[in-house]
């Protein structure tokens, strides 16, 4: 997503992950009770059962993981998002991740204590320029 902060290791560690043809893996973050910047009002969840994606939305009451918001996708996501569109007039993100996940092609990776961060307000901007500033390498 444009409007995340990230950690570029997961990237690397994403890039490095063996996708299956159609599929699209995410980044989730489990750190779900300790996650200092999490909206928990916006957040995506992501309910995983080992490495494979079972739900995912900003409704879920049952979920273990977050969504960073970094996919690494195939173009099965853009079917699965057309398919989603026409099925259920469903236009998220999450409805296409959620037609690949019924056909067990949703994957996720852990990225560890990496750090990530939606910004999506001011609140988080704040906690964003704080993040940074903190993180400076001075050189």
């Amino acid at each position: 997503m444009a409007d995340h902060i990230i950690d570029p290791e997961i990237i690397t560690s994403l890039k490095q992950q063996p996708i299956e043809e159609d599929g699209l893996i995410l980044a989730v973050d489990y750190r779900i009770d300790r996650h200092p910047y999490v909206d928990l009002d916006d957040v995506t969840k992501v309910e995983a059962a080992a490495d494979r994606i079972v739900n995912i939305g900003k409704e879920l009451s049952v979920y273990n993981a977050f969504d960073t918001g970094i996919f690494y996708a195939t173009r099965g996501l853009f079917e699965a998002l057309k398919e989603s569109q026409e099925r259920a007039a469903n236009f998220t993100l999450s409805g296409g991740v959620r037609i690949l996940a019924a056909r067990g092609r949703a994957r996720v990776m852990d990225i560890g204590n990496r750090f990530w961060l939606d910004v999506d307000d001011e609140k988080a901007f704040r906690q964003a320029e704080d993040y940074l500033k903190s993180h400076e390498n001075p050189s």
